[in-house]
């Protein structure tokens, strides 16, 4: 009895071996054997070190590092938010001025705040007479250099050039002082200031470090206490920066720029600078 289940349990499993065989070369003969081992593979759970969060293997592209946004320092135009002036846009302001007599060939009267030629649409000449003034503005050439041009209340943009206007404002708000209209340096020379005008009520200048322009063509407010405030874009966004002079035996010597907002020039952070007249 013994024996004759022995046999028969051998030959049970001899049976199933057969059959697994045949089911085996089955799949082999059309093709599924690939089939299924890939569903046993991919469904056999990795190693802790391969397995990722997804439960995929991770592309080991190594990912983008986010470009840093370019530091920018510059003057702001008149296409920022603003509330000082700035070039190219009118700025209000009283007075009046007068032909010097020596201008013999005239002085022109444009139309448009640009220097164009006495034939130019809209343009008249005129060779003597006092012309009530609303405003001024400050222009630029094509190689960036600033002039002002006062704005008459009938609507011409005239020189301020000196030599051909004598300009009498109606009020300023400090006295005017041509000795601040010079050049500027710092003491390891790498910060140079140029004052291109100054009539008083407002200046305009360009700084440079390492002999690349930082602020160009700003213009600063004076207030009562000979302070002249400016704004610019730093990398943070705008600030407002404030010039002070200092004087000796009745002469500017320094002006010191301080900025609400520190700016970064080639790795060094400024929020102080001290210029002394260049001699």
């Amino acid at each position: 009895m013994f024996k004759s289940k022995g046999f028969t349990i051998g030959f049970s499993i001899l049976a199933a071996l057969n059959v697994f065989l045949i089911v085996a070369l089955i799949l082999l003969a059309t093709g599924k054997a690939d089939n299924a081992m890939d569903k046993i593979v991919h469904t056999t759970p990795a190693s802790e070190e391969a397995q990722s969060p997804t439960g995929r293997i991770e592309d080991l592209t190594t990912p983008e590092v986010p470009t840093e946004a370019p530091n920018i320092v510059r003057t702001l135009t008149k296409d920022d938010p603003h509330s000082l002036p700035v070039v190219d846009e009118l700025i209000k302001e009283q007075g009046s001025f007068t032909i010097n007599e020596s201008a013999a060939v005239g002085v022109v009267f444009h139309k448009l705040p640009v220097f164009d030629s006495a034939e130019a649409e809209g343009n008249i000449v005129n060779y003597r007479g006092t012309f009530t003034v609303d405003g001024k503005i400050y222009v630029t050439d094509s190689e960036g250099k600033p002039y002002l041009m006062y704005h008459t209340e009938d609507g011409y943009y005239v020189t301020g050039n000196p030599a051909y206007v004598k300009y009498t404002p109606a009020d300023r708000t400090v006295p005017e002082d041509a000795g601040k209209v010079t050049d500027y340096v710092s003491q390891d020379g790498r910060t140079e200031m140029t004052i291109h005008q100054e009539d008083g009520d407002h200046l305009i200048f360009t700084l440079k470090r390492h002999g690349e322009t930082v602020f160009e063509n700003a213009i600063a407010v004076y207030d009562h206490y000979g302070q002249a405030r400016f704004e610019y874009m730093s990398g943070q966004g705008a600030g407002t920066g404030d010039l002070t002079f200092s004087y000796e035996e009745g002469k500017v010597s320094m002006v010191t720029v301080m900025l609400t907002r520190e700016i970064n020039l080639e790795g060094d952070k400024i929020s102080t600078l001290s210029l002394s007249v260049r001699p």
